[in-house]
């Protein structure tokens, strides 16, 4: 298995969180934060990778978006009630 895995503080609960990722690199995923509020998904993956600062897009779900990878953008997905619908991802 070539991935390390990182635990990280998920405040205000207090938990762990389970991060994988390959040496120093920051997270490219999200799954923990499923079912937060778009706001509260932005201001963790922030907070994990402030280089993201800025290219963090709370997206309604079925809406249209560029097919465009892009490592240093992350677009969180929410349903009609600003939950987050899907796992967040760079790209």
């Amino acid at each position: 298995n070539y991935f390390h895995q990182y635990f990280l503080p998920l405040e205000p609960m207090g938990q762990a969180i389970r991060i994988r990722g390959g040496g120093d690199e920051p997270p490219s995923n999200w799954p923990n934060l499923v079912g937060m509020t778009g706001e509260e998904a932005r201001e963790k993956i922030v907070k994990v990778d402030s280089t993201l600062a800025g290219n963090v897009h709370i997206i309604p779900e079925g809406s249209m978006c560029t097919m465009d990878f892009r490592t240093d953008r992350v677009r969180i997905f929410i349903d009609a009630e600003g939950k987050v619908a899907r796992q967040p991802q760079r790209g």
